[in-house]
């Protein structure tokens, strides 16, 4: 099929899942959560200390890192640094030793609100002591909005995006975490004209954009179906598609989404 004909069919999917225009009344996705939607003001307080012992850079970061081409320098200005070893609640869990191909990587949020991320590990690839919205601090007033999955994705969006497109992003902590009223609308929704939502196309991804669609009026993107195939646009997310894609070619097709978004009077 021609990269029209899959286009088409992702939308014919999108209109499916979320039950719009002729399947408004399907029942392929009857039950609307598939997983528990929490606000971020609803979680306990976290009674966790997490101190880190941070390290150099090194050629397996480097090797990591600029698969997505990302750079020390924007790892350092979004306050990630790897780590030589991590404490919990004064109890160490973490030893960095080169060659065990374990890194990780210390996401500091300020206030001692860190979160550690795994990259490697298949299982526990985060440790984490809040539930801060994250990108906040980087965030600037731009033109289009993105809530996306991951610090990472925030990351790479603005790996991408910076002096390129009028675009900024924030990430909740979790696609099972939602942002609630009074934070979207204080924190969130003044920074951008237009917010869109670019979840994994999967049951966790698409209740998150669902949830987001029905309270905040933040419309959903996705890059996949989760079914058909767009020839050299596989990716569930930002950050893999980077990595899939390269940057020249992530660029165009957000330059295309964007013209697309401004014929259907989405965005100015």
């Amino acid at each position: 099929a021609s990269s029209k004909e899959g286009f088409k069919a992702i939308l014919e999917d999108i209109a499916m899942t979320f039950r719009l225009h002729k399947y408004s009344n399907n029942e392929v996705f009857k039950e609307a959560v598939f997983n528990k939607i929490v606000f971020h003001k609803e979680q306990v307080e976290y009674n966790v200390k997490i101190d880190v012992i941070k390290r150099d850079w090194n050629k397996e970061d480097g090797q990591y890192w600029r698969k997505g081409h990302i750079t020390k320098p924007i790892l350092e200005y979004f306050d990630v640094s790897p780590c030589k070893v991590v404490f919990v609640n004064k109890q160490q869990r973490y030893y960095y030793e080169e060659g065990d191909n374990d890194p990780a990587y210390c996401y500091d949020f300020g206030d001692n609100k860190r979160k550690i991320y795994y990259p490697n590990r298949m299982m526990d690839k985060f440790i984490t002591n809040t539930g801060i919205i994250q990108g906040l601090k980087q965030i600037s007033y731009s033109k289009v909005g993105i809530i996306t999955k991951s610090y990472k994705d925030v990351i790479s969006i603005y790996r991408i995006c910076n002096n390129y497109f009028d675009i900024t992003s924030i990430a909740p902590q979790s696609e099972t975490k939602l942002i609630s009223k009074d934070e979207f609308s204080s924190l969130v929704k003044p920074n951008a004209a237009s917010w869109f939502s670019l979840m994994d196309f999967d049951r966790t991804g698409v209740t998150m954009a669902t949830t987001l669609r029905d309270f905040h009026k933040v419309k959903p993107l996705f890059f996949t179906n989760g079914r058909f195939k767009t020839v050299n646009y596989k990716a569930k997310d930002f950050y893999e598609f980077v990595c899939n894609n390269g940057v020249d070619k992530t660029r165009l097709v957000i330059d295309k989404v964007l013209k697309h978004l401004r014929k259907q009077n989405q965005i100015t």
